[in-house]
Formats: structure tokens, sequence, C-alpha cells
């Protein structure tokens, strides 16, 4: 089943119409009608975002459906990979004394964490690219300001 077949579907058992889940995404009802029809395939991870939160169902179950999940094993196996390359390079750092400390402190650059790829999550709600780069933005004011 496609992703506008399953969206059909949710949305006919939560009883609304599309005009109704255009109001509550934010979404236009003409998108959605191709979302359905299937003229228009699968819509990026923040339109799908959205439109959980219009059917008022998780947004995993929504992005489960539209194949994004099974695109995070990849994204996860490569940050677990990350993450064990920083541990090595942190435990030679400490074999050659530039630390003292035990304790691997791994360093993300702020700019590769608040890309479009990565999701990121606040209090339980996926944060979307513009609310990423609005936190970049701010970040980068607090910088200046402190580098005045």
């Amino acid at each position: 089943m496609s992703f506008g077949d399953e969206l059909k579907k949710m949305r006919e058992q939560k009883g609304l119409s599309m005009r109704e889940l255009s109001r509550r995404s934010g979404i236009s009802s003409s998108f959605l009608s191709k979302l359905e029809s299937g003229k228009r395939s699968t819509p990026k991870h923040e339109t799908v975002l959205k439109l959980s939160d219009g059917l008022g169902i998780s947004s995993v179950e929504l992005l489960e459906v539209a194949g994004y999940l099974n695109d995070m094993d990849d994204v996860l196996k490569e940050m677990k990979e990350e993450h064990e390359r920083k541990i090595e390079i942190h435990r030679q750092l400490v074999e050659q004394g530039f630390t003292t400390s035990k304790n691997p402190t791994l360093v993300y650059a702020i700019e590769d964490i608040f890309t479009d790829e990565m999701l990121l999550d606040y209090k339980g709600q996926y944060l979307t690219n513009e609310e990423k780069k609005e936190i970049l933005t701010f970040i980068d004011y607090l910088y200046e300001k402190k580098n005045r």
C-alpha cells in the first residue's frame, strides 16, 4: 500500500475530511489530494510530521509508513560508527598525554547535528528544519555577543 493510500485510510478512520486535515496540519487540500491519489510520492519528513499532528497520531507511526524510519537504521549505524571512532581518538589522546580524563567527551560540530537529515527530538516533538535553523541563528547570536 502506498503512502497516499495509508494516509487516506488513517484520515478516514479518524473521520476527517480532506479539508479538515488540511486545516489541522497546515498542508493544502490540493497537496493532500495529490498524495492520496498517488500523483505525489512520499512527502518530506517535515510534511509527514505536520500530517501526523493533523491526524492526532504518533509521528513515529506515520514516519514508519513513509519509510523514513527504515532509513534511520542506516543513520543510526553511521552515528554509532562515528561515536566509536571518536572514543578511539579520545583513547589515543589519553595515551599520548593530551588529556587525563578517562571519560570520553565527544565533540560534535553543532552544524552537523542540526542538518536536514538528523531527526532531533525535544520534549517528544521532532524539530522541523526551520526550528533547527532558528536555533543555529540564536547560537550564532550568542556567540557573536560573547565575542564582542
